[in-house]
């Protein structure tokens, strides 16, 4: 085993460092001695070691020394060899040395000789290369042609350059390279431009009979030249396959000749080759083409049909060249230093193919003298529009001509541009996108020829047609028949309409200049409504006048079709929204029909209403109506209704051009342009589309107010005619009739017998329709400006109306009532004022109060003992008042009034009032629990003041402007007015002063506004006489406060109205006439300034009536949700038809239930009340039983109820409940929180009960408190009832009220009685239409007290039935509705209920200062201010 040295070295080292560590650091003597015998031991056993070591490893070390020995001795051996093998190399090269120069001179000898017959050879094979390069031409190898060619050209200009006698076979190769490049090019020109074009037009004629093609020249060398290649695979592209090989043939030839250019170098000198002959070539080929297609071609079809399959081919042709011009360009591309070629040589093709493509379209569209024109005016320029080529093919002007006609296959003419614009567009943007250069030459020459020329004839030839349209003689008077169109149109209309056509047609073939087009269209509609206008106008005023001057009159019918509150009432009816939205090819629409149909006779009769009313305010009887104020000529009648149907059907039309454009050019006439007026003045910027749709909105405007104007006509006519009817005095005798009733009679068959035959049958009917609620209305409405009436001029006028009764009756086919309403008005002036009130009385009131006002007046003027007693007027109108007002016992006020329309386009007419209720006596009764009620309320005086001051107060503020119109002299002497005072009366005088119309503002400042401005222009013409007299009067009629007039007529010197008659009439005129009759005529100028500064007045006024309108909202203290509905206030318009101010607010942002979200769950409830089992109570024994029923007697149930916190209150008020509690009045629990106060149920009675023995519905009787209200005030009263304890309660209270025998109690569920009522009455000669049932009162369940407790109570989810059903249900028994709900109800949804036009009233009730309910009227139950 070897001994570990390593082991043992290491343990020799570290005891050696220990040893000199320890003989360093030890103190002590025996330690460092101990140390030094340690080491001395350590160094004998190295010494060891070390001897062990050599004796192991001698025989080692002798090997290694032998084996050295060995080595040096074969090197030593090498070496000498090395020596000897150099010097036998250096003896060989010195032996070689001495044998080379004659090796050297045989191989020289032996070259010279292969050099001569070489050259020998080539000099032959040049000599005979002529005959070999034909060979390779007639094979088409030009490429080994060229090789060989070049190889000899090398030749001689190389090797055989110096040998001498060679220079004739130098100058014949030079003439064989020319041929050789002139054969190439015109093969290479043959495949990228020839055979495309040849082959195109052999596949046009081979098909095509022989005998047609004899003629031709061109086609028989054609049908030859191709003759073998037709059936063959190499003709044409039949498929992908044969388009392949040719392409590869194509490809290779192109190659070739490529090839052979580069070889020679003369690639830049051929290309520039090709661009010369290209441009003839090109030109030469599309001559071809016009040529084959006019041998194929019949001289009956060459129109721009034809013009269209010439450019179709030439661009198929154009494009076949281009595809092997980019195998050219392909080819070019494989070499380098040609590339940059590349673009110019589809640069350079497409120019020509331009330039020939230019030269065809001018010869087509008679262009050529703008081409010349162009060539002289631009010599210079290398680019010209219009391009020409002036080579072997036109050489002169003779040339041109004659080329001119060969060259064409149709008429030159100008609209030619409209078959071929889409194609040759295409194909000038193709060209663009393939040569990168915009805009090309082909798309500046069609922009150019367009926008320069063609649009400038269109223009031309429209503004010639126009003119010619509207010159002739019956332009207005010629009709046609037109498919689209009922009736007949105008044929001027018609033939606008075709010329719109005619720019459809233009924009539909050439999108790019939609708007240049579209201007056009703007033209045509410009000077349609201009020549429209003008025969209006014309129609419409009245020239007549003396010797010196002219005047002018309007007609009335005129000025009420463009009145904004006239025509806005007309417009908003359902007969007018049916007539004019229907469409020409709807002529009996399915709307007007639904809404004839849908209309009661109760809405008709209010329309009817609403239009006699306004107009009759606007005309009053101011002065006779002058016949020059009338249409009278029929053939303007005619004009005006042709007008409006053609009007009509003209812009449906149009509308439908405008509905075909293109995505395209509807994008185009998106763009904004001028906005000129019809007075040539630009007002803006605006989109086309726009524009356009202004004057198309325009056209219909003027359409319909042909169509309102012939509807007004008519109604001036009646005033016109009637008026003089009406009269009381007549020069006629008694037996005759009036010529003003023959002479209605003959104006009004003539309406009939136009417009019968020129409209349709439903506008017909609306023009007619009304009229006889109109001529009643007239003659009821002038019975206020007679004096007296006897006996002979009632029959007179009764007659007179009978006469228009029969007139309208044979025109309409129908009785007209409301005439024999008229006359049964004028019959009751046989009886005496006492028995006209007393009739009134007993048979209720069949007219409205006004004209019972009237017909009271009149009868007191007629009676000869009244008429002549002081005050007797006065107090029979008093008389008529309580009679009418019914003994009205509740301060009652209205709030404000105004038209509400909803974002969903739902309005309705919506008043706030309020009544203040005052039964604290009652409440008082129950405190102090008295027995005898009646006597207690009778001696009761109430301990605060302030009630009765609030009540007082109320009062007088509701009469508040009768006070100051009638006493205020009175109370100005007694009570001196504060400027509080004043400036609360001037504040009532502004709300007057807005809400009333100009018809009252004229009746009541009217006279003092003329004849003060009379006096302020004449009074230095009259004398102190006539001044004296004018001032008198003028003194007596001013009006007593400034604030009576609008601002601008307070000034005293009326500057609006200064030198008015000189300004209209002249001093010529004015001092041809009597005082009087000048009078007369400045009061006709001063009315009409008055009605412009009086609207002018409401308009500005507006605005703050509508804030004033949401301030009063808010300060009538209704529920939060009603003001923050009116979220949004915009586009806000004045309209009056009644005395009082109106206000129309757009955009009331609905946060209700959505409608279809409502009939959703509506349908889910009907469906679960439908499932549940209805409780039956045929054995229910409904009469009170004193013992069995004691928990019912009210005045006992004070235990139970003060054990009952809930209803502890309650005991308290029991005699605001009823009064009569004490008598025997029985209530179950829900009854005494159900149940209406007394006096509430009284108020509403006297809302809904306006005469005896009307018929009230209850719907939700409960105990019977309003039913028992609505019984005392004299109605039948049908009470429903499901609950039979409360039945029970209800049948006895009414026996303690004495009015059992007026109430018909029902047990059962609303609906379910309603539905049985309905189908028992199926049968009745009177349905409910004609309201059988009066009115219907509704208080259902409200869910008990918790009711309260929420912000909003909402119809249709917090009650315990569907509160939107019940009306609904509601609706069929009547239209009169009381709805009594929770003083928290939403006020949207209480308006909603109103339907689309409809009206409610919205009244709180104030119960001792404070809002106690809300009670919703509908239909007749409205109360009317």
């Amino acid at each position: 085993m070897p001994i570990n040295i390593s082991d043992d070295n290491n343990d020799s080292c570290r005891l050696l460092v220990n040893v000199i560590r320890t003989l360093t650091t030890s103190a002590s003597e025996d330690q460092r001695e101990h140390e030094k015998n340690r080491l001395e031991i350590a160094y004998k056993n190295s010494g060891d070691v070390i001897d062990k070591l050599i004796k192991a490893h001698e025989p080692d070390v002798n090997a290694c020394l032998n084996t050295f020995r060995n080595v040096s001795t074969k090197i030593t051996g090498f070496k000498e060899g090395t020596k000897n093998v150099k010097n036998n190399l250096r003896q060989s090269t010195t032996l070689l040395e001495c044998r080379r120069d004659d090796l050297k001179k045989l191989w020289m000898e032996n070259e010279e000789q292969k050099y001569i017959c070489n050259i020998l050879k080539q000099i032959s094979e040049i000599k005979n290369m002529e005959t070999t390069i034909e060979e390779y031409v007639k094979d088409g190898k030009f490429k080994d042609a060229v090789n060989l060619l070049k190889k000899n050209e090398i030749l001689l200009n190389g090797q055989l350059s110096c040998i001498e006698g060679l220079s004739q076979i130098r100058h014949n190769v030079h003439d064989i390279s020319k041929k050789l490049l002139t054969k190439i090019i015109d093969d290479l020109l043959r495949v990228i431009i020839i055979e495309p074009f040849e082959k195109h037009l052999v596949s046009l004629i081979k098909n095509i009979n022989k005998n047609t093609l004899q003629e031709s020249e061109l086609c028989n060398k054609l049908l030859q030249k191709y003759q073998k290649s037709i059936n063959s695979r190499d003709f044409g592209f039949t498929s992908t396959t044969d388009n392949d090989e040719c392409m590869y043939k194509a490809c290779a030839k192109i190659s070739d000749s490529i090839e052979a250019f580069a070889v020679f170098d003369q690639v830049d000198a051929a290309l520039n080759q090709i661009y010369l002959k290209e441009s003839t070539l090109c030109q030469k080929c599309v001559h071809d083409t016009v040529t084959v297609l006019n041998a194929i071609t019949n001289n009956e079809n060459r129109d721009s049909k034809l013009l269209y399959q010439l450019i179709q081919s030439l661009i198929t042709q154009f494009r076949d060249s281009y595809k092997y011009h980019s195998i050219l360009i392909k080819e070019l591309s494989k070499h380098a230093i040609y590339k940059e070629n590349c673009p110019i040589v589809l640069e350079k093709y497409w120019e020509s193919c331009q330039r020939a493509m230019q030269d065809v379209i001018s010869d087509h569209l008679d262009i050529w003298p703008q081409r010349f024109n162009k060539n002289e005016s631009s010599s210079d320029n290398n680019k010209l529009l219009f391009r020409f080529s002036c080579g072997a093919l036109m050489s002169s002007q003779g040339a041109v001509e004659h080329g001119k006609l060969n060259n064409l296959v149709c008429q030159t003419d100008p609209y030619n541009i409209i078959t071929i614009f889409h194609l040759l567009n295409h194909f000038a943007l193709e060209i663009q996108s393939i040569t990168k250069k915009e805009p090309c030459d082909l798309y500046t020459f069609l922009n150019s020829f367009i926008m320069d020329s063609f649009v400038e004839k269109v223009e031309k030839d429209i503004l010639g047609k126009l003119n010619i349209v509207f010159s002739s003689n019956d332009v207005w008077t010629s009709i046609v028949n037109v498919q689209s169109h009922e009736v007949c149109i105008l044929g001027s209309v018609v033939k606008v309409k075709n010329m719109c056509d005619h720019i459809f047609e233009l924009i539909k073939h050439m999108e790019t200049y939609t708007l240049r087009f579209s201007q056009q269209w703007l033209f045509i509609l410009t000077k349609f409504i201009g020549y429209i206008e003008e025969i209006y106008n014309k129609i419409t005023m009245t020239n007549f006048g003396s010797d010196n001057q002219v005047r002018t009159s309007g007609k009335i019918s005129a000025a009420w079709a463009v009145d904004e509150d006239i025509s806005r009432l007309l417009k908003s009816l359902p007969s007018w929204i049916a007539i004019t939205t229907q469409t020409p090819n709807e002529t009996t629409p399915v709307t007007y029909q639904h809404n004839i149909t849908t209309e009661s006779e109760l809405d008709i009769k209010k329309r009817n209403q609403r239009e006699s009313e306004i107009l009759i305010g606007n005309l009053g009887v101011q002065k006779q109506i002058k016949r020059n104020e009338l249409v009278t000529d029929m053939d303007h009648i005619k004009i005006l209704i042709l007008i409006h149907e053609s009007l009509q059907w003209f812009a449906f039309q149009f509308r439908f051009l405008l509905a075909h454009l293109s995505k395209k050019s509807n994008e185009i006439i998106q763009y904004k342009v001028p906005n000129i007026d019809s007075n040539n003045l630009n007002v803006g910027e605006d989109t086309m589309i726009n524009v356009l749709n202004s004057r198309i909105s325009k056209i219909e405007t003027i359409s319909e107010t042909c169509l309102l104007l012939i509807h007004l006509e008519l109604r001036v006519h009646c005033f016109y005619y009637i008026y003089p009817l009406s009269r009381a005095d007549s020069k006629y005798n008694e037996d005759e009739s009036d010529q003003e009733a023959t002479d209605f009679r003959n104006d009004l068959y003539m309406f009939h017998k136009n417009l019968s035959q020129l409209t349709s049958k439903n506008k017909w009917k609306y023009l007619f329709e009304g009229l006889g609620h109109l001529c009643a209305s007239i003659f009821i409405h002038s019975s206020q400006h007679m004096t007296k009436l006897r006996e002979n001029g009632r029959k007179r006028i009764c007659r007179n109306i009978f006469a228009v009764q029969q007139l309208m009756s044979q025109i309409t086919g129908r009785r007209e009532m409301d005439l024999d309403r008229a006359r049964s008005f004028y019959e009751l002036l046989d009886h005496e004022p006492d028995r006209l009130l007393a009739m009134i009385v007993d048979k209720g009131t069949t007219f409205s109060n006004t004209e019972y006002s009237y017909l009271l007046s009149l009868a007191v003027r007629s009676h000869q003992i009244l008429s002549s007693q002081p005050g007797a007027l006065e107090k029979k109108m008093t008389q008529l008042r309580e009679i009418l007002n019914y003994n009205y016992s509740f301060d009652w006020e209205e709030l404000l009034e105004g038209t509400i329309e909803y974002e969903s386009g739902i309005s309705a007419d919506v008043s706030l009032s309020k009544v203040y209720i005052y039964d604290d006596d009652l409440m008082m009764a129950g405190i102090k629990g008295v027995d005898d009620v009646e006597e207690f309320v009778k001696n009761y005086q109430p301990i605060d003041d302030n009630v009765i001051g609030k009540k007082k107060l109320i009062q007088s503020n509701s009469n508040l402007l009768v006070a100051s119109n009638d006493t205020s002299g009175e109370v100005s002497e007694d009570i001196p007015l504060t400027r509080k005072d004043i400036r609360e009366k001037r504040k009532k005088l502004a709300t007057e002063l807005a809400s009333i119309t100009f018809s009252k503002y004229w009746n009541n400042n009217g006279e003092y506004l003329t004849l003060q401005s009379f006096i302020n222009d004449f009074k230095d013409s009259l004398n102190e006489e006539e001044v004296l007299k004018y001032e008198e009067k003028l003194e007596k009629i001013k009006p007593e406060d400034p604030y009576c007039l609008i601002k601008s007529h307070r000034d005293p010197l009326l500057q609006g109205f200064s030198n008015i008659s000189q300004k209209n009439f002249g001093l010529d005129y004015i001092n041809s006439l009597e005082w009087d009759d000048l009078y007369e005529e400045h009061r006709h100028l001063v009315k009409k300034q008055a009605l412009m500064d009086f609207t002018e007045y409401k308009r500005t006024n507006i605005k703050a009536k509508c804030f004033s309108f949401l301030a009063n909202v808010k300060k009538a203290k209704f529920v939060s949700e009603c003001c923050e509905g009116f979220e949004e206030m915009r586009n806000v318009t004045y309209y009056s038809n009644k005395p009082e101010f109106k206000l129309r607010i757009l955009s009331i942002k609905s946060k209700g239930i959505d409608s279809e979200e409502r009939t959703k769950e509506g349908t889910e409830k009907d469906e679960e009340s439908n499932n549940k089992e209805e409780v039956v109570h045929d054995n229910f024994d409904l009469a009170f039983d004193p013992i069995k029923d004691e928990y019912l007697i009210a005045s006992k149930a004070r235990n139970y109820i003060n054990s009952d916190i809930e209803m502890r209150k309650y005991w308290n008020q029991r005699f605001r409940l009823f009064s009569k509690l004490n008598h025997g009045i029985l209530m179950d629990r829900e009854g005494w929180f159900s149940v209406t106060p007394e006096k509430i149920a009284k108020h509403i009675a006297e809302r809904m009960v306006t005469r005896k023995n009307m018929i009230i519905f209850d719907g939700f009787t409960g105990v019977g408190g309003n039913a028992i209200q609505f019984a005392l005030r004299g109605a039948y009263v049908y009470a429903v009832e499901m609950d039979p304890i409360r039945l029970k309660c209800a049948i006895k209270n009414a026996q303690v009220y004495g009015v059992a025998d007026r109430i018909q109690f029902f047990l059962g569920d609303f609906f379910k009685i309603v539905e049985s009522f309905i189908g028992s009455r199926k049968g009745d000669e009177f349905s409910f239409n004609n309201h059988i049932i009066d009115g219907v009162f509704l208080s259902p369940p409200w869910g008990g007290p918790e009711y309260l407790t929420k912000d909003v109570y909402d119809l249709k989810n917090d009650i315990p039935i569907d509160g939107f059903k019940v009306f609904e249900y509601s609706k069929k028994l009547s239209p009169n509705i009381s709805y009594f709900l929770p003083r928290n109800t939403p006020i949207k949804q209480l308006i909603s209920l109103a339907g689309p036009g409809g009206k409610c009233e919205i009244e709180h009730s104030v119960l001792n200062s404070k809002i106690k309910t809300l009670t919703a009227y509908y239909g007749n139950v409205i109360a009317s201010t």
